[in-house]
Parts: structure tokens; sequence; C-alpha cells
């Protein structure tokens, strides 16, 4: 569960700090997702 936090708020600062369009961003974290990576 604090994982999870953790992996959220990491993408909020990436998000923040490096901006992406929203569909790029979304297919990263399927990506990542799908292959149990998280960032």
């Amino acid at each position: 569960m604090a994982a999870h936090i953790i992996h959220h708020h990491k993408l909020s600062f990436q998000a923040e700090h490096c901006p992406l369009p929203q569909i790029a961003q979304q297919e990263l974290l399927m990506a990542a997702e799908e292959r149990g990576e998280y960032f």
C-alpha cells in the first residue's frame, strides 16, 4: 500500500517537472504496470 502511494507521489512529481502529454503519460503508466515496474 505504501509503495502504491509513493509510486503516485513520484509520478506527480515527474508530471510537474517534466510535463508529458496526457496520452503519452497514460501509455507509459500502462506499459510499466504490465511489466510490473514502478518509477
